[in-house]
């Protein structure tokens, strides 16, 4: 049971300003805090790659050797890379010297090569440069994963059998 006492005055909170410009201002401020976020590569990491390569014919064996660029203000670490295509094995890959395996980092602004070996399993005949792709997985500061799809034939060795 709650009492009153006569002639008290009560105040409810009124905030200052007019409702709406209110709302829009916090509006405002949300949508340029999720935008930052996003340039900033905080959301999805901001990677670009261009690629090169070798295929040995005699061996089957061969290496894709993307560059990969971090365009965001924040570093991304790379988990894995892969080729895709049809007959083709991804023997392993590297960043640099590091192993994928230790999740290296691409620092903001800056280039690391990218190494990825595989070895041709199948025949007759497989070029990955009208059916393969490069897939690198990346993750952000703040978790969240993105692949990057690369389609292998724009700039990649054909990969023939041995």
């Amino acid at each position: 049971m709650s009492t009153v006492t006569p002639g008290a005055t009560h105040h409810a909170f009124t905030p200052p300003g007019h409702p709406v410009r209110n709302v829009s201002v916090a509006i405002t401020i949300v949508v340029v805090l999720l935008a930052a976020a996003w340039a900033g590569g905080l959301v999805t990491p901001r990677l670009s790659a261009g690629v090169g390569g070798a295929h040995n014919v005699l061996t089957g064996e061969g290496t894709l050797a993307p560059q990969v660029h971090n365009e965001a203000l924040v570093g991304f670490e790379v988990h894995d890379a892969t080729i895709v295509a049809e007959g083709v094995t991804t023997i392993d890959a590297t960043l640099g010297v590091a192993s994928l395996k230790d999740q290296p980092t691409v620092p903001a602004g800056e280039t690391r090569p990218l190494l990825i070996r595989y070895e041709v399993v199948g025949c007759p005949d497989v070029t990955p440069r009208a059916e393969g792709r490069i897939e690198i997985t990346s993750r952000t500061a703040l978790g969240l994963t993105r692949t990057l799809t690369i389609p292998a034939g724009h700039e990649g060795p054909t990969m023939l059998c041995p």
